[in-house]
């Protein structure tokens, strides 16, 4: 049974003390130490003039009404099977409170590699955080290596000097809803990415001198969701996510400068799904184009990844491989991203990035604006994932920037609001299609070769919309042009298309377009085309060659150099 004794002070500290047990007629007296015992203390008010020592193994229970009042420097430790169990009730709370009125007066509960069961629930902690270390904290779980546990319901942490709490990255909290943490220096709390999942929307974060729950980037390595909070997550480092990452809508993430956030692999997922009314928003700290580096998925085909009414701003900074805001990269294993209702500008470089091995099964009603280099940059295997529901114009260029290479699958290129501009050679191993209305503009010496009897090019316009195969730079030779090598394939059909400024010399570019057989058939329906400005033929005819449709009549040939028609 503890004593009540009646401490005899003077001045501001014995106001002080009256105040925050409750008034003069409460007694105060010294919290015992050491607890070599599972003890309980009973309701009262409690006057910690040195950090408590709490033996191995023992719990120290705090009931209902128990009030604490720490000197300054003075702090409650925790570590290994020690453990603090503090439950109040709303009317009823506990309170640990320093001796000195101000921020940062005592250190606060610090609980390191504490595995026991610890539990904070109707308490209040104010006035701590008083140290100069990164992880000044009022309420503190930090770790050597051990797993750090408590269970935080209904608390509220105040006027720390530092932050409100701080989770280290092997931080177990089983239960935490219902606190508030407010009116702390530096923020609600400091979180390592590994924690943040561990945060609970029913809590508040607001009325801090910075209201942002700052995350120290690292990894997420098990399955975890970052719910919504009142207050958005600052990544102050870049993350690695190696497990399913899932943002609820409306949540909000600032970025550092030059941070990323990584998606790897098929364990790795990142599912950003928001709504009209909630969207997610993922931006720079330093709202310039390119602050931070975006976001990556890089060989993951993981079924989750998804972004959804999201908008991400700011990123493809000089750190992201191609500048894009959004990215996803392969080193030829599948990438697979689901990318719907999203917004991605003002990116430093291009806002979007489709390697080679990209498959995006829904695009739609996306918009991709503000960005220096461009709306997207894709190779020619993935240009087909771009749909025309979405919105590409407003960026500093208004192109879709081609690296040519191979289309190894059949694909249709949708016409776009802007145009594709090649910028190196397509090679065709299967049936590409384009759409009505689409314009593909090619530098110099470049052409689109379509190879043996399982490619083909299906290029078919109409009146109103036809299809538009052009130069950078209009100049008559500029670009090589069309060529249909030993291409025997029945979808091989231009119609309602021009062909302009190709002829290339520097490659012997024998016209706009080119039939060319080494004395296999080739085949060709050619209606309502324009062959135009060609430095050599419109058309060349190689022997074994089949042209469909009435195209003697019905194409126009102008301003070719050779002619309009060549032949062996």
């Amino acid at each position: 049974m503890l004593r009540a004794t009646r401490l005899v002070l003077s001045g501001f500290l014995a106001a002080t003390l009256l105040m925050a047990c409750g008034g003069e007629d409460e007694e105060c007296v010294p919290l015992p130490s050491p607890f070599n015992a599972d003890t309980t203390l009973p309701a009262g008010c409690y006057l910690a003039t040195e950090s408590p020592v709490i033996a191995d193994g023992v719990t120290l229970t705090l009931s209902p009404g128990v009030k604490i009042i720490f000197s300054d420097g003075v702090e409650l430790g925790l570590s290994g099977t020690r453990a603090l169990v503090a439950v109040g009730t709303q009317d009823d709370p506990i309170l640990l409170t320093g001796a000195t009125q101000v921020r940062g007066s005592w250190t606060g509960l610090v609980l390191t590699n504490a595995t026991a069961a610890n539990r904070l629930d109707w308490v209040i902690v104010e006035y701590a955080g008083g140290t100069a270390a990164i992880d000044n904290a009022a309420v503190t779980l930090d770790t050597t290596g051990e797993a750090v546990r408590l269970q935080m319901d209904h608390t509220t942490v105040r006027e720390s000097s530092g932050f409100g709490l701080y989770l280290c990255g092997r931080s177990e909290v089983a239960s935490f809803t219902g606190n508030t943490l407010t009116r702390n220096a530096l923020g609600p709390a400091h979180v390592f990415s590994e924690s943040a999942r561990l945060l609970d929307a029913s809590s508040t974060f607001t009325g801090n001198d910075r209201d942002e729950v700052v995350v120290t980037g690292n990894q997420v390595p098990v399955d975890a969701t970052w719910q919504t909070l009142d207050v958005p997550y600052y990544l102050d480092s870049s993350v690695n996510v190696t497990a399913a990452l899932t943002f609820q809508p409306g949540a909000t993430v600032i970025f550092a400068p030059d941070t990323f956030l990584a998606v790897a692999d098929d364990a790795g997922a990142l599912h950003a799904v928001g709504t009209e009314a909630d969207p997610i928003l993922f931006t720079g700290a330093t709202r310039t184009r390119g602050s931070w580096s975006g976001i990556t998925f890089s060989n993951t085909a993981n079924p989750q990844n998804a972004l959804d009414h999201v908008t991400v701003e700011y990123g493809g900074g000089p750190t992201a491989q191609g500048g894009a805001a959004v990215m996803l990269d392969s080193t030829g294993a599948p990438v697979r991203v689901t990318i719907d209702h999203t917004t991605i500008q003002e990116s430093g470089g291009f806002g979007l990035y489709l390697a080679k091995a990209s498959e995006v099964p829904s695009f739609t009603g996306n918009t991709l604006t503000g960005n220096t280099l461009g709306p997207a940059y894709v190779f020619a295997d993935s240009a087909e994932q771009l749909d025309a529901s979405s919105a590409y114009t407003g960026n500093d260029r208004d192109e879709i920037v081609v690296n040519g290479d191979w289309v190894t699958e059949d694909g249709t290129w949708q016409a776009l609001d802007v145009p594709y501009h090649v910028t190196t050679s397509i090679n065709v191993g299967a049936v590409l299609t384009l759409a009505a209305g689409a314009t593909l503009i090619f530098d110099a010496d470049l052409f689109v070769s379509v190879n043996g009897d399982v490619a083909a090019l299906h290029a078919v316009g109409t009146e109103a919309a036809p299809i538009l195969f052009t130069a950078a730079t209009p100049t008559n030779g500029f670009w090589s042009g069309l060529v249909f090598p030993n291409t025997n394939n029945a979808a091989n059909r231009l119609e309602y298309v021009t062909v302009e400024y190709g002829g290339s010399a520097a490659v012997a570019s024998r016209g706009n377009v080119d039939l060319y057989s080494t004395g296999l058939p080739v085949r060709l329906t050619m209606s309502h085309c324009t062959l135009r400005h060609s430095a050599a033929w419109g058309l060349w005819q190689d022997e074994n060659v089949t042209l469909d449709g009435d195209w003697a009549t019905t194409n126009t040939y102008e301003d070719n150099a050779s002619g309009d028609v060549g032949q062996p």
